[in-house]
């Protein structure tokens, strides 16, 4: 089956732990498909590494759905060393490309979608414990798979074929991107679990103090109306509480919205959500509740998303026998955003906040080691400074040394002098604000209520701006002007923006994403270029520098200290290459910091 130059669709099974290492991941099975027979072999033939059939692998023209997964796990049981075979068409990433608005990408949905086929999907128990599935339904089950997956790669190809842009971002985007984080990804990111633990202490007790605060603040509302809370909230056993003599306490749950509406309810005031905007609405009209709850959920958050995962990771996602520390193993999604901007499965790395303390969990993999960031200054501005070839603004950028929003003061606020430099940096965040809330289409109201200033205060600073980025401003009205027309917006790289049929209850939110969809899917695009470049080169020099973090704008990697300053220069470098290569009108620039912890990076 396995022939030099033949396509091969193959796919595998695993007992579960998808967010494990690959070289703990327990394989089942592999499923091969050539377009005439289908094999499923069975975990027992693993017992020992079978090397023969990578290398008979390696030399044909491998097709997968979601391969990056499977590649990288199949690849170490069957050499024993990390070295993933090369996918050349992943299914799940072509249907991205020619339907990138499409809400699920997974097999079963799209060649249902495609044939008509009857899902063959597991009960939801048995993908968490895949070992736990009869033989016979897993074999048929993996069969299905690469079945499936083979008749999608025959129809699907040639329809990325067929598109011009769509060849160029499936082939030189998603597949490059796919074959080259197989690779890099494998080095995960490493936690200081000691200091994890006592952040965990620290942010316990805030949480504590921010509960308290709120049920008290909450009391106080309701006692203030002249009502009792022992009549308003549940009851449950309080301190001193013995059997037979319960001492009641009736307590405000903050996580409940009935009962955050109905101390609302009791203000006069309706709530038809307590989401974080409608609470961040409250708390701009002076309501004296909203921040107590704002604060609440801020410490709950940071405890559940930032905090607790990093210490609760189950032991068989490490791998300290294969590389030293604690570690955790992101892993990117090329296909999780209609921008193109990677997502990511396990560890989220990419939405950590920048407070320095949750940062500070996240280090280098050793002595001698230390972080290095690169990151784009303003990639999206500029971006959008190219698009409408704007003069001033390219002017403006021209120069590295210039700081570009204290360069457009004197425009922003043409009859205010900062008196000091503290004003001066109040106003320059000001600025700063309004820019990129209005890069991302808010409008005045809306960016005013996020940075705490008065609406015409934001709307003149729009105005003043868009006065005098001519080009940038006729650049916006294009983007509304394709979008209703529907002749289409594209990025340089070719990707297309899908929308939905545009009504008046939808109206404001598409032209939003319509507005932010080129810089925000062209700056992720010039990184991510830019990141891989990095490291073909990184590869063929033969350096010990391993990927740590991959943001929409920034690359971060664990490197020698000795070669920090070489790694920050080569990866600027690459930075700056590469979106000047896709927008040459306007010049760009990165800069680099590096750090044992991720917080002073």
């Amino acid at each position: 089956m396995a022939r030099r130059g033949r396509r091969i669709v193959f796919d595998i099974e695993t007992a579960g732990g998808l967010k494990r290492h690959p070289a703990k991941r327990e394989l089942l099975c592999l499923g091969l498909f050539d377009g005439r027979e289908t094999l499923v072999v069975p975990e027992d033939q693993f017992s020992e590494l079978w090397k023969p059939l990578y290398h008979a692998l390696a030399q044909c023209y491998l097709v997968a759905h979601n391969g990056k997964f499977d590649t990288v796990t199949l690849s170490w049981y069957l050499l024993g060393v990390h070295a993933p075979l090369k996918v050349w068409f992943d299914t799940q990433l072509a249907h991205y490309v020619l339907y990138p608005a499409s809400q699920n990408h997974a097999l079963d949905i799209v060649v249902e979608k495609f044939y008509g086929w009857e899902s063959w999907s597991l009960e939801q128990a048995q993908y968490r414990d895949m070992r736990s599935v009869p033989l016979s339904q897993l074999y048929t089950y993996l069969a299905k798979d690469v079945q499936g997956t083979g008749a999608l790669a025959a129809d699907l190809a040639p329809m990325v074929k067929a598109s011009e842009n769509a060849t160029f971002v499936m082939e030189n985007i998603l597949m490059r991107g796919t074959n080259r984080l197989s690779k890099d990804e494998w080095y995960g990111v490493c936690i200081d679990t000691p200091y994890a633990k006592e952040l965990l202490a620290t942010v316990t007790a805030e949480l504590n103090l921010a509960l308290a605060s709120v049920q008290d603040k909450a009391d106080a509302i309701v006692e203030g109306l002249g009502a009792s809370p022992a009549d308003l909230w549940p009851r449950s056993h309080g301190p001193g509480s013995v059997r037979g003599k319960p001492v009641w306490v009736h307590t405000f749950n903050p996580g409940s919205p009935a009962q955050i509406k109905k101390l609302y309810g009791l203000q006069g005031v309706e709530l038809k959500t307590t989401d974080e905007k409608a609470m961040d609405k409250l708390e701009a009209k002076g309501d004296e509740f909203a921040p107590v709850l704002i604060n609440f959920r801020k410490a709950q958050k940071t405890i559940g998303t930032y905090v607790q995962p990093n210490i609760e990771v189950p032991p068989l996602t490490m791998s300290k026998e294969i590389l030293p520390g604690d570690r955790m193993f992101p892993s990117y999604k090329l296909f999780g955003t209609v921008t193109g901007r990677l997502s990511a499965d396990g560890k989220n790395i990419q939405n950590q906040p920048r407070e320095e303390r949750i940062k500070r969990q996240f280090v280098s993999s050793g002595f001698g080691r230390v972080l290095m960031q690169a990151d784009y200054s303003q990639a999206e501005l500029r971006v959008m400074a190219a698009l409408g070839n704007d003069a001033w603004l390219i002017e403006l950028f021209a120069d590295d040394e210039n700081d570009i929003f204290e360069g457009m003061l004197p425009m922003a606020f043409p009859h205010r002098v900062p008196r000091n430099k503290e004003e001066k940096k109040e106003m320059r965040a000001a600025l700063k604000g309004v820019i990129y809330g209005l890069a991302y289409g808010r409008q005045a109201r809306a960016i005013a209520l996020e940075l705490g200033m008065r609406p015409p205060e934001a709307q003149a600073i729009i105005d003043n701006f868009l006065n005098a980025a001519q080009g940038l401003a006729a650049w916006r009205q294009s983007v509304y002007s394709r979008l209703h027309a529907g002749t289409g917006i594209v990025t340089r790289f070719g990707r297309y923006f899908q929308n939905d049929v545009i009504t008046n209850k939808n109206k404001d939110n598409v032209e939003r994403s319509a507005l932010s969809f080129e810089p925000q899917s062209s700056s992720s695009d010039c990184c991510f270029l830019a990141y891989m470049d990095l490291f073909d080169w990184i590869e063929e020099n033969n350096k010990n520098w391993q990927l740590m973090a991959l943001v929409h704008d920034s690359i971060t990697l664990d490197v020698p200290e000795k070669e920090a300053e070489e790694a920050s220069h080569m990866t600027r470098q690459f930075l700056v290459a590469s979106a000047e290569k896709w927008f040459p009108e306007v010049h760009f620039k990165a800069e680099g910091t590096h750090a044992v912890s991720w917080e002073k990076t």
